[in-house]
């Protein structure tokens, strides 16, 4: 099953396409993600993002389908930024 959460906003390192996103601290006046989900994320930064389904995992975002990003494509995106 997979898990919506609201105001989860966490700073992230996901440099390499198919690699793990690290995650960081939560923003400022957000939360952090539960550990051992499956959940929604979204990734943005400076115009670069995708909408995809991920596994949290401690520190360590799982990549997994992306629905899609800001190409237009379902590819995954190399990029840093926050996930939520």
């Amino acid at each position: 099953m997979t898990i919506r959460f609201n105001r989860v906003k966490v700073n992230a390192n996901g440099v390499g396409v198919n690699t793990d996103f690290i995650l960081g601290s939560s923003v400022k006046s957000f939360s952090s993600f539960k550990n051992g989900v499956v959940t929604y994320t979204a990734l943005a930064e400076d115009g670069t993002w995708q909408v995809a389904v991920g596994t949290v995992s401690g520190t360590t975002l799982t990549r997994g389908t992306v629905q899609e990003n800001h190409l237009g494509s379902k590819d995954q995106v190399n990029s840093n930024g926050c996930v939520f």
